[in-house]
């Protein structure tokens, strides 16, 4: 009789995983007459917090059998085993392979823990598929059939599918490491994260500290494709932020909602609205003090090609709409007559529809006509992309300042009323009344029934003065 063959007669009860959400059940069959005895732990090297999981690792699975020679008598001096991990139930490589010497007792029985002269590590991928458990005595071959670990009580909650009940179904700690983009908990799939909150937020986000790049953010959606960060809700609202600080307006990093497009045609914060009586983006105002704003729109370069708000189509605003510089609106010059920055316009009733807004037409005004504004810019049309954030055709509008005339069809800015430029007659001061010549020519005039404007400032080294008008 060998002493050290462990037949595939032999039984031997297995112990399987805790933490990995693996365990071993006893899948060799052995003859009905030996004795099989099994247990569930897990060890490991230290003791590790409840609140932090990263010191749990590395991990050990108990095995305990009984070691019998062919006969079925226990075998108790000590005997070379080694222990090999599979992902198949035959052939294949192992990939975790221990050796050791065990001294079973009188009975033969023996407890053992893989792991304890290697490493087992909780991130071993391979623990995330069935795992099967080969064992071979001295210099005997691997016994036959291999066992199946199974998933001991605790390690189910780790399984596909599975529900973490409790306060904190999963914790992880990840400040140790100092990359800006350390991840704790990555996801990949059509959703990377899909979370449902019953009573509240389904993700909250919460930054304690700031940095240049990302500024405080509780949660960040960075999208190598289209949107970055997504609302999908059948409720109530899509996006909700909420700065609690003053001056939020001001893009002081107090924002509720902050949007930043550093690409060409980018939108810091894009709208759309598709229901009845929707809003694509709404701006409220609750403040008492210091005059709360609902939305704050600011162009860093005040050059007129670069807007601070553009709406394409009609505006209401029951408390009024103010500018620093007055009222104005866009037409479309019909006119022959070559046509100025700071020439006067009349309305002629050739009026146009574009994307389903009216637009009036207009002339170079003379004495007596309809007259609407004083003309300041060029309006031109670009394309950008994508076409919804513009009309259906993909073109937006822009004032064109460089132009130094304008055309028949051109679209064209007015101001009704408040501040204009004009090209001024000559020994123009301030305070002088403007007016016009019977062939649509700016002069100074001294009635006020023919006043049109009225001079205030300086005219600069093109001829052009800083007036004020009002044509309403």
């Amino acid at each position: 009789m060998k002493v050290q063959r462990l037949t595939s007669f032999a039984l031997i009860a297995i112990a399987l995983l805790l933490v990995l959400g693996q365990g071993m059940s006893g899948a060799a069959k052995a003859a009905p007459h030996y004795q099989v005895s099994t247990t569930v732990s897990v060890a490991r090297n230290q003791t590790a917090k409840i609140e932090n999981p990263a010191s749990q690792v590395p991990y050990r699975i108990t095995v305990q059998g009984r070691l019998t020679d062919p006969g079925g008598n226990p075998i108790s001096n000590a005997t070379s085993v080694t222990f090999k991990l599979y992902q198949q139930p035959t052939g294949g490589s192992a990939f975790i392979s221990e050796g050791t010497v065990i001294t079973p007792d009188a009975n033969g029985l023996f407890t053992y823990q893989v792991g304890t002269g290697v490493t087992i590590s909780g991130t071993v991928s391979y623990f995330g598929s069935p795992v099967y458990l080969g064992i071979s005595v001295g210099n005997d071959s691997e016994m036959t059939p291999r066992f199946l670990m199974t998933a001991a009580p605790y390690a189910m909650g780790l399984a596909d599918g599975a529900n973490i009940v409790g306060p904190r179904g999963i914790y992880i700690d990840n400040n140790g490491s100092a990359s800006l983009t350390a991840s704790g908990i990555q996801a990949q799939g059509p959703l990377g994260v899909y979370a449902q909150g019953l009573y509240g937020a389904g993700v909250l986000g919460i930054s304690d500290d700031s940095s240049s790049y990302w500024q405080s953010t509780g949660v960040i959606g960075l999208s190598n494709l289209n949107g970055g960060v997504g609302g999908a809700f059948t409720g109530t609202v899509g996006v909700v932020g909420y700065g609690n600080s003053a001056n939020g307006h001001l893009s002081g990093y107090h924002d509720g909602v902050s949007g930043l497009a550093s690409d060409a045609s980018g939108s810091g914060v894009y709208g759309h609205a598709y229901g009845a009586n929707g809003e694509g983006v709404w701006g409220s105002a609750q403040g008492s003090v210091n005059g709360a704003i609902g939305g704050w729109f600011d162009s860093y370069d005040l050059g007129a090609p670069h807007t601070a708000i553009y709406a394409r189509g009609s505006g209401h605003a029951s408390g009024g709409w103010v500018t620093p510089n007055g009222f104005a609106m866009m037409v479309k010059y019909n006119g022959t007559d070559e046509l100025h920055p700071g020439d006067v316009l009349a309305l002629d009733g050739n009026n146009a529809d574009m994307d389903g807004v009216t637009i009036l037409g207009t002339v170079k005004a003379k004495p007596g006509d309809a007259t609407v504004g004083v003309a300041q810019y060029r309006y031109s049309v670009y394309s950008v992309s994508p076409a919804a954030k513009a009309n259906g055709k993909g073109d937006t509008i822009q004032a064109d300042a460089a132009a130094t005339s304008f055309q028949t069809g051109d679209l064209i800015e007015v101001v009704i009323a408040g501040q204009a430029r004009m090209k001024a007659p000559a020994a123009t001061r301030i305070g002088d009344r403007l007016g016009l010549t019977a062939n649509g020519v700016v002069t100074t005039v001294k009635d006020e029934a023919d006043t049109i404007a009225r001079v205030a400032g300086v005219p600069d080294h093109n001829g052009y003065v800083t007036v004020f008008v009002n044509f309403k």
